[in-house]
Protein backbone atom coordinates (compact mmCIF):
# COMPACT_ATOMS: atom_id res chain seq x y z
CA UNK A 1 0.00 0.00 0.00
CA UNK A 2 1.41 3.32 -0.95
CA UNK A 3 1.57 6.03 1.67
CA UNK A 4 -0.30 9.29 0.89
CA UNK A 5 0.95 12.82 1.87
CA UNK A 6 -0.17 12.33 5.69
CA UNK A 7 0.77 14.51 8.96
CA UNK A 8 0.92 13.04 11.74
CA UNK A 9 0.35 14.62 15.82
CA UNK A 10 2.72 13.31 17.90
CA UNK A 11 1.56 13.84 21.58
CA UNK A 12 3.78 14.03 24.73
CA UNK A 13 3.11 13.90 28.41
CA UNK A 14 5.97 15.40 30.19
CA UNK A 15 5.28 16.16 34.15
CA UNK A 16 2.10 15.98 33.40
CA UNK A 17 0.92 18.18 31.30
CA UNK A 18 0.07 17.80 27.26
CA UNK A 19 1.98 18.61 24.39
CA UNK A 20 1.08 18.14 20.46
CA UNK A 21 3.92 18.16 17.97
CA UNK A 22 2.75 17.50 14.13
CA UNK A 23 5.26 15.53 11.57
CA UNK A 24 5.46 14.74 7.96
CA UNK A 25 5.59 11.19 7.13
CA UNK A 26 7.90 10.43 4.04
CA UNK A 27 5.79 8.85 1.55
CA UNK A 28 7.32 5.71 -0.03
CA UNK A 29 8.83 6.94 -3.46
CA UNK A 30 9.21 4.95 -6.63
CA UNK A 31 11.94 5.89 -9.19
CA UNK A 32 13.57 7.57 -6.94
CA UNK A 33 15.72 8.38 -3.64
CA UNK A 34 15.28 10.54 -0.77
CA UNK A 35 18.70 12.11 0.58
CA UNK A 36 18.35 10.61 3.96
CA UNK A 37 16.96 7.33 5.53
CA UNK A 38 14.91 9.37 7.89
CA UNK A 39 11.19 8.44 7.87
CA UNK A 40 9.84 11.36 10.06
CA UNK A 41 10.05 15.12 9.65
CA UNK A 42 8.98 17.71 12.29
CA UNK A 43 7.63 21.30 10.71
CA UNK A 44 10.03 23.03 8.61
CA UNK A 45 12.54 20.14 8.15
CA UNK A 46 13.41 19.75 4.33
CA UNK A 47 14.18 16.78 2.52
CA UNK A 48 15.79 16.36 -1.25
CA UNK A 49 14.85 13.51 -3.54
CA UNK A 50 16.41 12.83 -6.85
CA UNK A 51 14.78 11.07 -9.54
CA UNK A 52 15.37 8.39 -11.82
CA UNK A 53 16.59 8.65 -15.18
CA UNK A 54 13.36 9.82 -17.70
CA UNK A 55 11.86 10.47 -14.27
CA UNK A 56 10.79 13.78 -13.02
CA UNK A 57 9.95 14.99 -9.54
CA UNK A 58 6.58 17.17 -8.83
CA UNK A 59 7.67 20.01 -9.90
CA UNK A 60 9.11 19.17 -13.28
CA UNK A 61 12.88 18.61 -11.94
CA UNK A 62 15.55 16.08 -11.89
CA UNK A 63 15.85 16.87 -8.11
CA UNK A 64 13.97 19.08 -5.87
CA UNK A 65 13.78 19.83 -1.57
CA UNK A 66 10.32 20.25 -0.37
CA UNK A 67 9.45 21.07 2.98
CA UNK A 68 7.31 19.69 6.07
CA UNK A 69 4.55 21.82 6.66
CA UNK A 70 1.70 22.54 9.33
CA UNK A 71 -0.73 21.08 6.63
CA UNK A 72 1.79 18.17 4.67
CA UNK A 73 4.50 18.42 2.76
CA UNK A 74 4.83 21.53 0.52
CA UNK A 75 4.59 19.64 -2.58
CA UNK A 76 4.15 15.70 -2.45
CA UNK A 77 7.21 14.20 -3.24
CA UNK A 78 6.85 11.79 -6.34
CA UNK A 79 8.42 10.80 -9.78
CA UNK A 80 6.91 10.19 -12.60
CA UNK A 81 7.24 10.60 -16.44
CA UNK A 82 6.65 13.76 -18.64
CA UNK A 83 3.70 13.12 -20.70
CA UNK A 84 2.90 14.77 -23.66
CA UNK A 85 -0.83 15.90 -25.40
CA UNK A 86 -2.84 13.12 -26.44
CA UNK A 87 -3.07 13.28 -30.33
CA UNK A 88 -5.84 14.23 -32.59
CA UNK A 89 -6.97 12.22 -35.28
CA UNK A 90 -5.84 13.45 -38.69
CA UNK A 91 -8.13 13.80 -41.91
CA UNK A 92 -7.42 11.27 -44.84
CA UNK A 93 -4.90 9.55 -42.52
CA UNK A 94 -4.25 7.64 -39.21
CA UNK A 95 -1.15 7.15 -36.76
CA UNK A 96 0.14 4.41 -34.62
CA UNK A 97 0.42 3.17 -31.95
CA UNK A 98 -2.81 4.99 -30.06
CA UNK A 99 -2.70 5.86 -26.69
CA UNK A 100 -4.95 7.32 -23.99
CA UNK A 101 -1.52 8.83 -22.91
CA UNK A 102 2.26 9.02 -24.00
CA UNK A 103 5.31 9.27 -22.18
CA UNK A 104 8.60 10.51 -22.93
CA UNK A 105 10.54 9.08 -25.85
CA UNK A 106 7.55 7.63 -27.08
CA UNK A 107 7.68 7.79 -30.98
CA UNK A 108 4.21 7.80 -33.16
CA UNK A 109 4.35 7.07 -37.28
CA UNK A 110 1.77 8.34 -39.19
CA UNK A 111 0.38 6.98 -42.72
CA UNK A 112 -2.01 8.50 -45.07
CA UNK A 113 -5.03 6.76 -46.71
CA UNK A 114 -4.89 5.73 -50.82
CA UNK A 115 -4.73 8.64 -53.07
CA UNK A 116 -3.12 10.89 -50.27
CA UNK A 117 0.54 12.17 -49.41
CA UNK A 118 2.07 13.20 -46.05
CA UNK A 119 3.12 16.61 -45.66
CA UNK A 120 5.77 16.93 -43.41
CA UNK A 121 7.75 14.40 -41.35
CA UNK A 122 5.68 10.90 -40.49
CA UNK A 123 7.82 10.48 -37.27
CA UNK A 124 6.82 12.60 -33.98
CA UNK A 125 8.31 12.32 -31.12
CA UNK A 126 7.34 12.64 -26.99
CA UNK A 127 10.60 15.02 -25.56
CA UNK A 128 10.07 16.95 -22.67
CA UNK A 129 9.04 20.03 -24.36
CA UNK A 130 6.16 18.29 -25.79
CA UNK A 131 6.10 16.54 -29.39
CA UNK A 132 9.11 17.14 -31.80
CA UNK A 133 8.21 17.86 -35.16
CA UNK A 134 4.94 18.66 -35.36
CA UNK A 135 2.10 16.44 -36.72
CA UNK A 136 2.01 15.93 -40.61
CA UNK A 137 -1.42 16.53 -42.46
CA UNK A 138 -2.76 13.89 -46.04
CA UNK A 139 -2.69 16.17 -48.60
CA UNK A 140 -4.38 15.10 -52.17
CA UNK A 141 -1.79 14.67 -54.79
CA UNK A 142 -2.99 17.58 -57.06
CA UNK A 143 -1.79 19.77 -54.12
CA UNK A 144 1.63 19.09 -54.21
CA UNK A 145 4.38 20.47 -56.92
CA UNK A 146 7.46 19.18 -57.83
CA UNK A 147 10.34 21.02 -57.21
CA UNK A 148 10.30 24.65 -58.85
CA UNK A 149 11.44 25.02 -63.05
CA UNK A 150 14.55 26.93 -62.74
CA UNK A 151 15.51 28.89 -65.70
CA UNK A 152 18.70 29.01 -67.67
CA UNK A 153 21.22 31.72 -65.66
CA UNK A 154 18.73 32.55 -63.28
CA UNK A 155 18.41 31.17 -59.27
CA UNK A 156 15.66 31.23 -56.81
CA UNK A 157 15.16 32.73 -53.23
CA UNK A 158 13.89 30.33 -51.29
CA UNK A 159 14.69 26.52 -51.45
CA UNK A 160 11.95 23.68 -49.70
CA UNK A 161 11.23 20.28 -49.83
CA UNK A 162 8.08 20.04 -50.68
CA UNK A 163 5.70 23.00 -52.17
CA UNK A 164 1.87 22.66 -51.81
CA UNK A 165 -1.05 24.55 -54.13
CA UNK A 166 -0.98 28.22 -53.65
CA UNK A 167 2.69 28.47 -52.88
CA UNK A 168 5.18 30.82 -54.94
CA UNK A 169 8.70 31.09 -55.85
CA UNK A 170 10.55 34.40 -56.93
CA UNK A 171 13.04 33.75 -59.54
CA UNK A 172 16.33 36.00 -60.22
CA UNK A 173 18.04 36.64 -63.05
CA UNK A 174 22.10 36.34 -62.56
CA UNK A 175 24.52 39.36 -63.49
CA UNK A 176 24.25 40.44 -66.67
CA UNK A 177 20.73 39.12 -67.31
CA UNK A 178 17.54 40.68 -67.85
CA UNK A 179 14.06 38.96 -66.24
CA UNK A 180 11.55 38.46 -69.49
CA UNK A 181 8.03 37.19 -67.84
CA UNK A 182 6.87 36.71 -64.35
CA UNK A 183 9.55 37.16 -61.82
CA UNK A 184 6.72 34.57 -59.83
CA UNK A 185 5.55 31.30 -60.49
CA UNK A 186 2.91 29.58 -58.87
CA UNK A 187 2.14 26.00 -57.45
CA UNK A 188 -1.59 25.39 -59.07
CA UNK A 189 -3.50 22.22 -59.01
CA UNK A 190 0.29 20.29 -59.00
CA UNK A 191 1.92 21.80 -61.32
CA UNK A 192 3.89 25.44 -61.92
CA UNK A 193 2.72 27.94 -63.91
CA UNK A 194 4.98 29.36 -66.85
CA UNK A 195 8.63 30.39 -65.25
CA UNK A 196 9.97 33.38 -67.01
CA UNK A 197 13.27 33.49 -69.14
CA UNK A 198 16.77 35.27 -68.44
CA UNK A 199 18.17 36.70 -71.75
CA UNK A 200 21.38 38.44 -71.58
CA UNK A 201 21.07 42.31 -72.03
CA UNK A 202 21.86 43.37 -75.44
CA UNK A 203 23.22 46.70 -73.95
CA UNK A 204 25.93 47.08 -71.86
CA UNK A 205 25.43 50.11 -69.11
CA UNK A 206 28.71 51.54 -68.63
CA UNK A 207 29.87 53.84 -65.44
CA UNK A 208 31.24 56.80 -65.34
CA UNK A 209 34.85 57.33 -64.07
CA UNK A 210 34.95 55.80 -60.70
CA UNK A 211 34.56 58.42 -57.96
CA UNK A 212 37.38 60.66 -56.37
CA UNK A 213 38.03 60.56 -52.48
CA UNK A 214 40.14 63.06 -50.97
CA UNK A 215 43.45 61.87 -49.27
CA UNK A 216 42.93 58.83 -51.15
CA UNK A 217 43.37 57.33 -54.80
CA UNK A 218 41.14 54.79 -57.07
CA UNK A 219 43.23 51.78 -58.20
CA UNK A 220 42.12 52.03 -62.18
CA UNK A 221 42.42 49.09 -64.01
CA UNK A 222 40.45 50.31 -67.33
CA UNK A 223 39.02 52.71 -68.81
CA UNK A 224 35.68 52.09 -69.57
CA UNK A 225 33.65 49.88 -66.60
CA UNK A 226 30.70 48.16 -66.76
CA UNK A 227 27.82 45.83 -64.76
CA UNK A 228 29.55 43.89 -62.24
CA UNK A 229 33.43 45.21 -62.45
CA UNK A 230 35.30 46.65 -59.49
CA UNK A 231 37.56 48.77 -58.18
CA UNK A 232 39.20 49.40 -54.98
CA UNK A 233 41.06 52.27 -53.41
CA UNK A 234 43.63 52.91 -50.86
CA UNK A 235 44.57 55.96 -48.18
CA UNK A 236 47.64 58.22 -48.63
CA UNK A 237 50.45 57.74 -45.79
CA UNK A 238 48.92 59.01 -42.20
CA UNK A 239 44.91 58.63 -43.19
CA UNK A 240 42.65 55.58 -42.46
CA UNK A 241 40.35 53.84 -44.99
CA UNK A 242 36.56 54.13 -43.45
CA UNK A 243 34.32 52.12 -45.11
CA UNK A 244 34.53 49.09 -47.88
CA UNK A 245 38.22 49.05 -49.96
CA UNK A 246 35.65 48.13 -53.18
CA UNK A 247 33.17 49.91 -54.81
CA UNK A 248 31.06 47.93 -57.87
CA UNK A 249 29.29 49.06 -61.39
CA UNK A 250 25.79 48.66 -60.70
CA UNK A 251 23.78 49.19 -64.21
CA UNK A 252 25.48 52.08 -64.39
CA UNK A 253 26.00 53.75 -61.21
CA UNK A 254 28.66 52.79 -58.39
CA UNK A 255 27.91 51.89 -54.84
CA UNK A 256 29.37 54.47 -52.34
CA UNK A 257 33.09 55.05 -52.36
CA UNK A 258 35.15 55.27 -48.42
CA UNK A 259 36.28 57.98 -46.88
CA UNK A 260 40.21 58.55 -45.79
CA UNK A 261 40.38 60.30 -42.62
CA UNK A 262 43.50 61.66 -40.80
CA UNK A 263 45.56 59.24 -38.39
CA UNK A 264 47.02 62.21 -36.37
CA UNK A 265 46.71 60.75 -32.71
CA UNK A 266 48.36 57.47 -31.03
CA UNK A 267 47.19 55.75 -27.53
CA UNK A 268 49.03 55.15 -24.82
CA UNK A 269 49.29 52.36 -22.69
CA UNK A 270 45.70 50.32 -23.07
CA UNK A 271 44.03 49.92 -19.96
CA UNK A 272 44.43 47.82 -16.98
CA UNK A 273 42.11 45.19 -16.20
CA UNK A 274 41.73 43.59 -12.48
CA UNK A 275 41.93 39.76 -12.63
CA UNK A 276 43.17 40.04 -16.46
CA UNK A 277 45.51 41.04 -19.01
CA UNK A 278 46.33 42.08 -22.71
CA UNK A 279 46.71 39.34 -24.26
CA UNK A 280 49.74 39.65 -26.32
CA UNK A 281 51.80 41.44 -24.87
CA UNK A 282 51.84 45.46 -24.59
CA UNK A 283 53.66 48.34 -26.54
CA UNK A 284 55.11 51.99 -25.99
CA UNK A 285 52.76 53.73 -28.35
CA UNK A 286 49.90 52.48 -30.50
CA UNK A 287 48.54 54.07 -33.65
CA UNK A 288 44.48 54.83 -34.11
CA UNK A 289 42.89 52.09 -35.81
CA UNK A 290 44.86 49.57 -33.79
CA UNK A 291 43.45 47.95 -30.94
CA UNK A 292 44.45 44.86 -28.00
CA UNK A 293 42.60 41.44 -27.20
CA UNK A 294 42.17 40.93 -23.35
CA UNK A 295 42.05 37.55 -21.46
CA UNK A 296 40.69 36.88 -17.84
CA UNK A 297 42.77 34.98 -15.49
CA UNK A 298 41.55 31.30 -14.10
CA UNK A 299 38.31 31.22 -12.84
CA UNK A 300 37.21 35.23 -13.86
CA UNK A 301 34.83 35.17 -17.15
CA UNK A 302 35.01 38.04 -19.37
CA UNK A 303 32.52 40.60 -19.28
CA UNK A 304 31.90 42.93 -22.51
CA UNK A 305 34.14 42.71 -25.34
CA UNK A 306 37.28 41.13 -25.48
CA UNK A 307 38.86 43.78 -28.01
CA UNK A 308 39.20 47.55 -26.96
CA UNK A 309 40.28 49.90 -29.76
CA UNK A 310 42.78 53.16 -30.24
CA UNK A 311 39.98 56.06 -31.69
CA UNK A 312 41.89 59.30 -31.65
CA UNK A 313 44.06 59.08 -29.00
CA UNK A 314 41.36 57.18 -26.63
CA UNK A 315 40.90 53.68 -26.28
CA UNK A 316 37.32 52.06 -26.11
CA UNK A 317 35.89 50.89 -23.21
CA UNK A 318 37.31 47.35 -22.01
CA UNK A 319 35.59 44.58 -20.66
CA UNK A 320 35.77 43.23 -17.55
CA UNK A 321 36.89 40.45 -15.29
CA UNK A 322 34.51 38.76 -12.67
CA UNK A 323 34.60 36.03 -10.73
CA UNK A 324 32.65 32.46 -12.22
CA UNK A 325 29.63 32.00 -10.00
CA UNK A 326 27.18 29.82 -11.94
CA UNK A 327 28.31 32.44 -14.94
CA UNK A 328 28.82 30.20 -18.15
CA UNK A 329 31.07 31.35 -20.82
CA UNK A 330 30.18 30.40 -24.41
CA UNK A 331 27.83 27.98 -25.53
CA UNK A 332 28.32 25.02 -27.29
CA UNK A 333 28.94 25.14 -31.21
CA UNK A 334 26.84 22.13 -32.98
CA UNK A 335 27.52 20.24 -36.19
CA UNK A 336 25.18 21.33 -39.61
CA UNK A 337 23.14 24.11 -37.37
CA UNK A 338 24.24 27.41 -35.91
CA UNK A 339 23.17 29.49 -32.48
CA UNK A 340 20.31 32.37 -34.08
CA UNK A 341 20.39 34.01 -30.06
CA UNK A 342 22.45 37.05 -29.69
CA UNK A 343 25.51 35.98 -28.43
CA UNK A 344 27.45 37.31 -25.33
CA UNK A 345 31.01 36.61 -23.71
CA UNK A 346 29.34 35.16 -20.59
CA UNK A 347 25.70 33.85 -19.38
CA UNK A 348 24.00 34.59 -15.81
CA UNK A 349 22.89 31.50 -14.40
CA UNK A 350 19.74 30.32 -16.18
CA UNK A 351 19.90 32.24 -19.51
CA UNK A 352 19.40 30.23 -22.76
CA UNK A 353 20.13 30.39 -26.37
CA UNK A 354 18.36 28.85 -29.13
CA UNK A 355 19.42 26.24 -31.79
CA UNK A 356 18.48 26.04 -35.91
CA UNK A 357 19.42 23.33 -37.96
CA UNK A 358 20.60 24.21 -41.81
CA UNK A 359 18.37 23.74 -43.93
CA UNK A 360 17.00 19.78 -44.86
CA UNK A 361 18.89 18.85 -41.49
CA UNK A 362 16.60 17.48 -38.59
CA UNK A 363 16.57 18.80 -35.40
CA UNK A 364 16.60 16.34 -32.03
CA UNK A 365 16.61 17.33 -28.87
CA UNK A 366 15.78 20.55 -27.17
CA UNK A 367 15.92 23.88 -29.76
CA UNK A 368 17.13 25.42 -26.69
CA UNK A 369 20.63 25.20 -23.84
CA UNK A 370 20.18 26.33 -20.42
CA UNK A 371 23.23 27.98 -18.41
CA UNK A 372 22.77 25.57 -15.11
CA UNK A 373 25.52 26.61 -12.37
CA UNK A 374 28.15 27.18 -14.86
CA UNK A 375 27.52 24.29 -17.01
CA UNK A 376 25.84 24.55 -20.42
CA UNK A 377 23.14 21.43 -20.82
CA UNK A 378 23.42 19.08 -23.76
CA UNK A 379 22.45 21.17 -27.13
CA UNK A 380 20.26 19.23 -30.13
CA UNK A 381 21.78 17.43 -32.64
CA UNK A 382 21.37 18.48 -36.22
CA UNK A 383 20.80 14.99 -38.48
CA UNK A 384 22.12 14.77 -41.50
CA UNK A 385 19.18 14.10 -44.94
CA UNK A 386 20.29 11.80 -47.10
CA UNK A 387 20.94 12.27 -50.92
CA UNK A 388 19.13 9.51 -53.59
CA UNK A 389 21.99 8.04 -55.60
CA UNK A 390 20.97 6.85 -59.00
CA UNK A 391 24.62 4.83 -60.01
CA UNK A 392 23.45 2.70 -56.50
CA UNK A 393 19.80 2.61 -58.08
CA UNK A 394 20.95 1.28 -61.16
CA UNK A 395 23.81 -1.12 -59.62
CA UNK A 396 20.64 -2.94 -57.51
CA UNK A 397 18.03 -3.01 -60.58
CA UNK A 398 15.64 -0.41 -58.79
CA UNK A 399 13.29 2.41 -60.19
CA UNK A 400 11.70 4.66 -57.89
CA UNK A 401 8.18 3.76 -56.83
CA UNK A 402 6.75 7.78 -56.47
CA UNK A 403 7.71 10.42 -59.12
CA UNK A 404 7.88 12.56 -56.27
CA UNK A 405 10.59 11.19 -54.44
CA UNK A 406 12.83 12.01 -57.13
CA UNK A 407 14.11 14.99 -54.98
CA UNK A 408 17.92 16.54 -54.31
CA UNK A 409 17.23 15.14 -49.80
CA UNK A 410 15.50 12.95 -48.02
CA UNK A 411 15.25 13.84 -44.37
CA UNK A 412 16.00 11.79 -41.40
CA UNK A 413 13.05 9.71 -40.57
CA UNK A 414 11.77 10.16 -43.94
CA UNK A 415 10.68 7.37 -46.00
CA UNK A 416 11.12 6.38 -50.10
CA UNK A 417 10.17 3.35 -51.32
CA UNK A 418 11.52 1.11 -54.55
CA UNK A 419 10.45 -0.83 -57.56
CA UNK A 420 12.49 -3.64 -58.99
CA UNK A 421 13.02 -3.28 -62.87
CA UNK A 422 11.36 -5.25 -65.17
CA UNK A 423 12.52 -8.97 -65.62
CA UNK A 424 14.11 -9.14 -61.65
CA UNK A 425 12.59 -9.13 -58.48
CA UNK A 426 13.67 -8.60 -54.76
CA UNK A 427 16.65 -10.60 -53.18
CA UNK A 428 15.09 -10.73 -49.74
CA UNK A 429 11.50 -11.64 -48.91
CA UNK A 430 9.78 -10.52 -45.74
CA UNK A 431 6.70 -12.12 -44.49
CA UNK A 432 5.34 -8.53 -43.52
CA UNK A 433 6.30 -5.60 -44.65
CA UNK A 434 8.22 -3.89 -47.45
CA UNK A 435 12.00 -5.13 -48.22
CA UNK A 436 11.72 -2.21 -51.06
CA UNK A 437 10.65 0.63 -48.57
CA UNK A 438 13.70 2.69 -46.91
CA UNK A 439 14.41 5.04 -44.62
CA UNK A 440 16.56 7.25 -43.79
CA UNK A 441 19.16 6.91 -41.04
CA UNK A 442 21.17 10.09 -39.95
CA UNK A 443 22.51 10.59 -43.77
CA UNK A 444 22.78 6.63 -44.17
CA UNK A 445 20.01 5.31 -46.82
CA UNK A 446 20.48 1.48 -47.20
CA UNK A 447 19.42 0.34 -51.05
CA UNK A 448 17.91 -2.81 -51.30
CA UNK A 449 18.74 -5.29 -53.91
CA UNK A 450 16.31 -6.61 -56.74
CA UNK A 451 18.25 -9.49 -59.12
CA UNK A 452 16.95 -11.36 -62.61
CA UNK A 453 14.37 -14.08 -62.76
CA UNK A 454 15.24 -17.32 -64.05
CA UNK A 455 11.94 -17.56 -66.19
CA UNK A 456 11.54 -14.91 -69.35
CA UNK A 457 8.34 -13.78 -67.51
CA UNK A 458 8.60 -10.29 -66.04
CA UNK A 459 6.73 -7.84 -64.07
CA UNK A 460 6.89 -4.14 -63.60
CA UNK A 461 4.69 -2.33 -60.98
CA UNK A 462 3.33 1.07 -63.24
CA UNK A 463 5.00 4.34 -61.68
CA UNK A 464 2.46 5.97 -59.43
CA UNK A 465 2.35 10.25 -59.50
Amino acid sequence: MRLKNLTFIIILIISGELYAEETCLAPELYNGNYSTTQKTFKVKDKVQYECATGYYTAGGKKTEEVECLTYGWSLTPKCTKLKCSSLRLIENGYFHPVKQTYEEGDVVQFFCHENYYLSGSDLIQCYNFGWYPESPVCEGRRNRCPPPPLPINSKIQTHSTTYRHGEIVHIECELNFEIHGSAEIRCEDGKWTEPPKCIEGQEKVACEEPPFIENGAANLHSKIYYNGDKVTYACKSGYLLHGSNEITCNRGKWTLPPECVENNENCKHPPVVMNGAVADGILASYATGSSVEYRCNEYYLLRGSKISRCEQGKWSSPPVCLESKGMCTSPPLIKHGVIISSTVDTYENGSSVEYRCFDHHFLEGSREAYCLDGMWTTPPLCLEPCTLSFTEMEKNNLLLKWDFDNRPHILHGEYIEFICRGDTYPAELYITGSILRMQCDRGQLKYPRCIPRQSTLSYQEPLRT
